[in-house]
């Protein structure tokens, strides 16, 4: 048995597959990005030779929008050093921390996943001093930490 989505807009992605003999079958849901998109799940049944049953069942489904994450190892933060801003790339939504070297948050700024940028501010708008930070991303993929050196005020 396959299992495929097909949205409204045309196209068909592969979700799953049924094979006699294998306990359960992992099904990967896709995303499609930010909008919901509808379409049908298409459940087809296959003989034993592997051919395709005369029926397949088409049910309506829609794969509801939200951020997509991207594997930790895309967390990226430059330059460093820096003097005044901080360039960050979260890998989907969370929250991206900015720690001194005692390992005080300095600065929470939520993401929804892309680009952030560090304006070498604490939460209070106060300019952070020189030294190194860890800038850190805990979101759905997962969490990850960087070291950064600030320079000057």
């Amino acid at each position: 048995m396959t299992f495929d989505f097909e949205p409204a807009a045309g196209g068909s992605i592969r979700l799953g597959e049924y094979r006699p003999g294998v306990i359960g079958a992992p099904m990967s849901v896709p995303c499609l990005g930010p909008a919901a998109t509808a379409g049908s799940v298409v459940v087809t049944a296959y003989d034993e030779h592997g051919h395709a049953d005369q029926t397949s069942q088409r049910v309506p489904y829609t794969i509801l929008g939200g951020s997509c994450s991207a594997p930790l190892a895309t967390f990226r933060v430059g330059p460093s050093p820096f003097a005044s801003a901080l360039d960050v790339f979260a890998p989907g939504a969370g929250e991206v921390r900015v720690h001194d070297a005692t390992g005080r948050v300095v600065r929470r700024m939520a993401t929804s996943g892309g680009d952030v940028r560090w304006d070498g501010r604490d939460d209070r708008g106060s300019a952070a001093g020189a030294g190194i930070y860890w800038v850190r991303f805990s979101g759905a993929a997962g969490e990850v930490t960087k070291r950064v050196v600030k320079l000057g005020r």
